[in-house]
């Protein structure tokens, strides 16, 4: 991929449908990200200080959901690019949810640019 389709799909993000069969337009984002661009409003960082704290896991109780409900909605927001008009408190819990998993998950490793050579190149 060149820089200018990454940047156009950074931008547009990518199709993607949720549990509740509704398609999106949604783009990564994670907690770093907003993190870094100072999105995390106060009241949350306490929050998060203990979501860190107790480690990652993938799953998420319901006392954790109700907790950290206003931290999933300012990713799922973050995340969200389409359709226009589509609210972040209008997706059911379980659309919510996916989508801040999806956003926090590490989806492959760096894949290597050189090609794999077919045999060994001779010393010269």
């Amino acid at each position: 991929m060149n820089l200018e389709a990454w940047r156009k799909r950074q931008q547009e993000g990518e199709e993607a449908r949720l549990p509740s069969g509704l398609v999106v337009q949604v783009r990564r984002v994670s907690m770093l990200d907003l993190a870094e661009k100072g999105k995390i409003p106060a009241t949350l960082k306490p929050k998060i200080d203990a979501l860190l704290k107790a480690g990652q896991s993938t799953t998420v109780t319901v006392d954790q959901f109700v907790e950290f409900v206003g931290l999933i909605n300012l990713v799922c927001e973050a995340c969200l690019v389409g359709p226009v008009g589509l609210a972040v408190t209008e997706l059911p819990s379980q659309d919510s949810l996916a989508s801040f998993e999806w956003a926090n998950e590490v989806t492959t490793s760096l894949q290597p640019f050189r090609r794999e050579e077919a045999e060994p190149v001779g010393v010269g």
